[in-house]
């Protein structure tokens, strides 16, 4: 029996069998892209106490999920890196939350991440209540402080300058943080003015997020000298000793900074000691002889003994070292009306700086000259 195949039967048969063959082809399939990412760092600046966590979220056309980051704070600071693909119209969303969880701040900024250095980017997030707004900086940046090093006089002002420049090398305004290592040395306002305090050394940081540089300042203390001006006049030549006679001579030093004019008994010191051996060693090192002892009950147990010596002597070179060693921060000029007076000072300078509880037998003073040059005993 013949079987006829009608022609329209044959045509869907040929196509029935072309597909079949055509869908075990295996489709070539296209290679996955590749996306580039930009490691981003991360810095918080001028965050409120209350935050404990930022929470960084990432969002674009392109990205399917949202992109999320934490940062913990740490001694009032946060840092890191955001990993982010690279291309435009990212919108990078900053949330700020205290420790209860509640989120207090938020803010955003739509940017273009580029492969390698980005500009420097900030994000203002803005408060949710009553607080104070902080930024995110994105990008790298370093800071320069100028100067790297600069000595000073006590007293004296100097500007400190940072330059903060991003990951490309321009110059970026944002106002950093200015700390001091060391405040009784050195102390700095927020701008970045510094004034010294006392001789030392401090390291003065500028910090902007988790990045800090410094620079260093040396405090020192004016120059001091003393010298002899006939045109410093004691009160008097000679004031009245024990015996009534007018025989002890006086002399004047001027502190030519504050203006302050004080009189002592040129050839007269005041010692402070119960150890007998202490005494005798004064009175051999300068010809001294006691003229007169306060007992021990009138001063507060220990016998003050007025000495009468030979300074001629002295030697006024190490004068000014041991005030130093003494910690005694006097400066500039010291007016003395004689050599002889210099001379006691000197003396008298040099027993304190040995440990002996010793002073000058001043007149009518010395106010305020005492306690800044000498270490008054009595």
């Amino acid at each position: 029996m013949r079987i006829r195949v009608r022609k329209w039967q044959a045509t869907v048969a040929t196509l029935a069998f072309l597909m079949v063959v055509t869908n075990c082809r295996k489709t070539p399939q296209e290679p996955p892209v590749e996306r580039v990412h930009a490691t981003v760092p991360v810095s918080l600046v001028g965050m409120p106490p209350v935050l404990s966590t930022i929470v960084v979220e990432v969002t674009a056309p392109d990205i399917s999920d949202p992109l999320v980051f934490n940062f913990e704070m740490v001694d009032g600071r946060a840092s890191g890196v955001l990993t982010i693909p690279v291309g435009s119209n990212r919108t990078i969303t900053g949330h700020g939350f205290d420790d209860n969880g509640v989120e207090t701040h938020r803010g955003s900024i739509v940017v273009e991440i580029r492969e390698g250095n980005n500009p420097l980017m900030r994000i203002v997030l803005d408060p949710l209540t009553g607080l104070k707004p902080f930024e995110i900086i994105l990008g790298g940046f370093t800071i320069e402080v100028a100067p790297a090093e600069v000595t000073l006089e006590v007293g004296e002002t100097h500007q400190f300058m940072a330059t903060v420049t991003d990951g490309e090398g321009n110059v970026v305004e944002v106002d950093v943080e200015w700390a001091t290592t060391n405040p009784g040395i050195a102390r700095v306002d927020d701008d970045g003015l510094v004034t010294t305090l006392a001789e030392g050394n401090a390291q003065i940081v500028a910090t902007l997020g988790a990045v800090g540089e410094a620079g260093r300042v040396i405090a020192q203390l004016a120059p001091l000298n003393f010298v002899i001006d006939p045109e410093v006049i004691p009160i008097a030549d000679f004031t009245i000793g024990p015996g009534g006679e007018a025989d002890r001579p006086v002399a004047a030093v001027l502190d030519q900074a504050l203006g302050i004019q004080s009189e002592f008994v040129a050839d007269e010191l005041i010692v402070k000691t119960a150890d007998d051996a202490v005494l005798e060693g004064l009175l051999a090192r300068w010809g001294g002889e006691v003229i007169a002892t306060n007992p021990s009950e009138l001063t507060d147990g220990i016998p003050q003994h007025l000495v009468r010596v030979d300074v001629s002597d002295a030697s006024t070179d190490g004068m000014i070292a041991d005030l130093r060693s003494l910690g005694i921060g006097a400066e500039g000029t010291i007016r003395v009306s004689s050599k002889a007076g210099w001379q006691l000072l000197a003396a008298s300078t040099q027993e304190i700086a040995g440990g002996v509880d010793a002073a000058v037998n001043w007149l009518l003073g010395p106010v305020d000259f005492a306690n800044r040059v000498l270490l008054e005993a009595a």
